[in-house]
């Protein structure tokens, strides 16, 4: 079934280029804007991006339910430290972007630290403190806030202005697909990964749930007693980790663990590609005037 997807996924990609193709300055999404390189390179880099991204951050709130007992709403608030680097990064890049007219600078300080922050989140333990992820998220924030606009700037200032409209929707478009392909990956390689441990997991928490005395205390009602019920629970609800012996909970939280890393390393690794993508993007100069005043001026000179 996954073979068939790829296909028709792939014979899909090749429709749309050659109807594409076919429609010309009509077409939904004209091809002539990849002439570029610099709106080729960004619009890749988009989807390198949105694979990490997303890939990666989406084993965040898991991390903090099953690994730190957090509820969904807590997990959320957790999360503030990455908003605030982000919103941080992103206001600081945009002045001075604004001021300067330099932007790839920010491409590529960004993805280093996506990177940096991945590799550091690929040390996790569950013996960590909520403080020492809470740092890995302030460095992913920072890094993502200087490039969520500086990649749609580069698209933008890399075409003619009737094609800025098109070019802003590509960026956004484009890194929500990589976005989409990304947790799909992610995910998989994650709940995979604990599948596996799942065994090994079950084999350290056995004698545990053969003592009577343990298994009979308040929290540790409804704890799975099988491999199966195990994987089943963590992938729909972690909540019974909340309450559960250290003897019970432990090894779980530190399979869990395991498996978030091996997903921040594989994302780490996608940010690394992505880091090369922008050191090769050509840096335009930015506009002096706004997309309505060239449009303007472009139709005044077709009229003499």
């Amino acid at each position: 079934e996954a073979i068939i997807s790829y296909l028709v996924g792939g014979l899909g990609i090749i429709a749309f280029v050659i109807v594409e193709r076919v429609m010309g300055a009509d077409a939904l999404l004209p091809l002539h804007l990849f002439k570029s390189r610099t709106f080729t390179l960004s619009t890749v880099l988009g989807v390198i991006i949105g694979v990490g991204m997303f890939g990666g951050m989406i084993s965040l709130p898991l991390v903090l339910q099953i690994v730190y007992g957090a509820t969904p709403t807590e997990a959320g608030y957790l999360m503030i430290p990455m908003v605030f680097g982000l919103m941080t990064a992103s206001i600081v890049s945009g002045r001075i972007t604004s001021k300067t007219g330099k932007y790839k600078i920010f491409m590529v300080l960004g993805t280093a630290l996506m990177a940096l922050s991945y590799f550091y989140l690929s040390t996790l333990n569950y013996t960590w403190s909520i403080w020492q992820v809470s740092v890995g998220m302030v460095v992913m924030g920072l890094g993502l806030g200087q490039m969520m606009q500086t990649l749609t700037i580069a698209s933008q200032n890399a075409v003619e202005a009737k094609d800025i409209g098109v070019a802003t929707s590509s960026a956004t478009f484009f890194r929500q697909m990589g976005g989409t392909l990304g947790v799909a990956v992610f995910l998989s390689i994650l709940f995979n990964n604990m599948a596996d441990r799942v065994p090994n997991v079950f084999a350290k928490i056995a004698p545990s749930l053969k003592d009577q005395a343990l298994m009979a205390l308040p929290g540790n009602k409804g704890f799975p007693t099988t491999p199966m019920e195990l994987g089943g629970r963590l992938s729909t609800d972690s909540s019974f980790l909340k309450n559960a012996s250290p003897e019970l909970a432990n090894p779980v939280k530190q399979g869990f663990a395991e498996s978030a890393a091996n997903v921040f390393v594989s994302a780490s690794l996608v940010v690394v590609i992505a880091f090369v993508v922008a050191i090769f993007v050509k840096e335009i100069a930015l506009r002096t005037k706004s997309g309505f005043q060239e449009r303007a001026e472009d139709a005044a000179a077709s009229m003499h």
